[in-house]
């Protein structure tokens, strides 16, 4: 499996050198909407690669739902043709021009963890300017990087805890537990290998059973169905005479419509009722007690136990009210759906308590 720091393809470089002109221009207004890459690589791939293709292609490392997911580019809601496509620090190592300023923003990441690596534990909060920063390193305030904890708050470990200002005049407060492994890191490509390393402990600790060989790059949502064929066919041909299943049937259906079709209120909806349909079905009242009461092994227990933690996306879908036009608009998308692992499993276990049928509990 490719990693992060191997060679890319023509048609992948030339998409991230078209992110990254884009945002170098500044008559441009900074990082593309996703609608001006597409078409940029249209016209510009001598290989009549498909842009989405090649967006898909690139290395990642990482499991949504179980660790965070990094890549070269990152584009939040990639079903949104005006969802801006940003570039990561670990695109530097692909793109020489992007590479001098993520070679800069890491020895900053590095003072970061320095700092956090030596405070005095008592201290509860340790926070940082742009003048600090500008004074330590002897940088002219007017000639930074502008906005470099945007570029830092955007790798997905959370290496601040909170930030405020913009572009050269900037404050923020630096985070603790992911930010202290990158204090010896030398350059880049130690920085994207840290990352890496950072991810595939979180996979072991999360999920045991899955080493870091099955972590492969995340698949388009649009091509992978959320539920594996195989147990859909299964859970159809189930006849019980003792449940009715035809609901249970029809939303397992449309939750994998939905997936694949990029719909995450509805997917996080049906997921949600699913998970609170089933309990009887294993002689329970609730969700919590099949994982607590009903005899499984320690990894289907893992898994169930992560997709009731999952819960929270559809809490915030089912019950946060309208609010008033923010710039914060919703985040949520297709990629925060709970692992389709976790899923599949309880989906497994339904099939198996069915197959052949049980009697309902007394």
């Amino acid at each position: 499996m490719p990693g992060l720091t191997d060679e890319l393809n023509a048609d992948q470089r030339l998409m991230i050198d078209i992110i990254y002109q884009h945002y170098n221009n500044p008559r441009q207004g900074g990082w593309p909407a996703w609608r001006y890459v597409r078409r940029a690589f249209t016209r510009q791939s001598t290989t009549g690669a498909e842009a989405k293709a090649v967006r898909a292609s690139f290395p990642s490392i990482g499991m949504r739902g179980v660790s965070p997911v990094y890549s070269a580019i990152f584009n939040k809601n990639d079903q949104n043709d005006e969802a801006p496509v940003f570039l990561s620090l670990a695109a530097g190592l692909h793109h020489p021009q992007w590479g001098a300023t993520a070679a800069k923003i890491v020895e900053i990441i590095r003072h970061f963890a320095n700092i956090m690596a030596t405070v005095d534990p008592s201290i509860e909060h340790v926070t940082i300017t742009s003048s600090d920063l500008a004074q330590t390193f002897n940088w002219d305030p007017q000639t930074m990087i502008p906005d470099i904890p945007a570029h830092i708050d955007r790798e997905p470990l959370k290496l601040l805890s909170g930030r405020s200002g913009a572009d050269r005049n900037w404050e923020v407060r630096l985070g603790d537990e992911w930010l202290t492994p990158f204090k010896d890191v030398k350059n880049l490509t130690e920085y994207v290998e840290t990352f890496t390393e950072i991810i595939e402990r979180i996979i072991r600790e999360e999920a045991p059973d899955v080493g870091a060989a099955s972590v492969d790059p995340v698949q388009d949502s649009t091509t992978t169905p959320y539920v594996k064929p195989d147990l859909l066919a299964a859970l159809n041909a189930l006849t019980a005479s003792s449940w009715d299943l035809h609901k249970l049937k029809s939303m397992v259906t449309e939750l994998d419509g939905n997936y694949v079709e990029g719909r995450p209120y509805a997917t996080a909806s049906l997921i949600r009722a699913i998970i609170d349909h089933i309990p009887p079905l294993f002689g329970q009242a609730t969700f919590a007690s099949v994982i607590n009461q009903v005899s499984l092994t320690t990894s289907k227990k893992k898994y169930l136990q992560l997709l009731s933690q999952h819960r929270f996306v559809a809490d915030d879908v089912l019950h946060t009210p309208i609010a008033k036009l923010s710039k914060s608009p919703d985040v949520i998308d297709i990629h925060d759906m709970p692992n389709r692992i976790w899923f599949n499993t309880l989906l497994q276990l339904v099939v198996e308590r069915l197959s052949p049928e049980e009697a309902p509990p007394s």
